[in-house]
């Protein structure tokens, strides 16, 4: 029995750090782009309170 949850939490582990790696290599690839174009941009909700329009 303590196999088997040992052997599931190795597994578990494995496909987190699988998951971080992929997301660590998207985030370098947007941080890229941002830096290419050298410009960000930022939108909000219309009815945000200090952007709103009346």
């Amino acid at each position: 029995m303590m196999t088997n949850r040992r052997t599931v939490l190795t597994q578990l582990s494995l496909v987190a750090a699988g998951l971080l790696m992929v997301a660590s290599a998207q985030a370098q690839n947007l941080l890229e782009g941002v830096q290419a174009k050298k410009e960000i941009v930022v939108g909000t909700e219309a009815q945000f309170a200090p952007f709103e329009r009346a």
